[in-house]
C-alpha cells in the first residue's frame, strides 16, 4: 500500500540566503508498504513551487520502482513576494540579462530602468512575448 506522511522537524537558518528559519523543516515521505527499498529519491523543489505540486511523481514513484521518496518543502522558503522577500537586482544582474537579451537580439528592453519587483515582472512578460513572436 502506498503511504505518505508528512514530518516536520527542526532545522538550521539558511546561511547563504541569510534567512532565519522560524518554523520546522517540512518534508513528505512516499513509499510502498509491500516493497523492498532499494533507494532513496530525494525531491527539492524550486521555482516557487512546493512540495504539494509533485505528489502525483512521488506517487508514480513508488508505484512502479522500488524507492522511497523524500519530497522537502524548502526550497528558497522566504524567497517569494508573498512570503516577505525584498526585491534586489544589482547592476550585475542587470549587465548579465541586458547582455543576454543582445545576444538574442532583444535590445529594446531597458533593463537599466528595473527598480522594482513589478518592473522586473513586467520586463519579464514583455521578454516572454517578443520570444514567442
Amino acid at each position: 500500500m502506498i503511504i505518505n506522511q508528512i514530518y516536520s522537524i527542526d532545522s538550521c537558518d539558511d546561511v547563504e540566503l541569510n534567512i532565519k528559519r522560524g518554523s520546522k523543516l517540512e518534508f513528505r515521505l512516499t513509499y510502498d508498504d509491500s516493497k523492498e527499498i532499494e533507494a532513496i529519491v530525494c525531491i527539492i523543489p524550486g521555482g516557487a513551487e512546493d512540495m504539494n505540486n509533485y505528489i502525483y511523481v512521488d506517487d508514480y514513484l513508488a508505484r512502479n520502482y522500488n524507492v522511497a521518496i523524500i519530497n522537502i518543502n524548502y526550497h528558497c522558503i522566504g524567497n517569494r513576494p508573498h512570503l516577505g522577500s525584498s526585491f534586489y537586482l544589482d547592476d550585475i544582474d542587470k549587465i548579465i540579462l541586458d547582455t543576454s537579451l543582445k545576444t538574442i537580439n532583444l535590445n529594446h528592453i531597458n533593463v537599466f530602468d528595473i527598480n522594482s519587483y513589478e518592473n522586473l515582472n513586467n520586463a519579464f512578460i514583455r521578454i516572454d512575448q517578443e520570444i514567442q513572436k
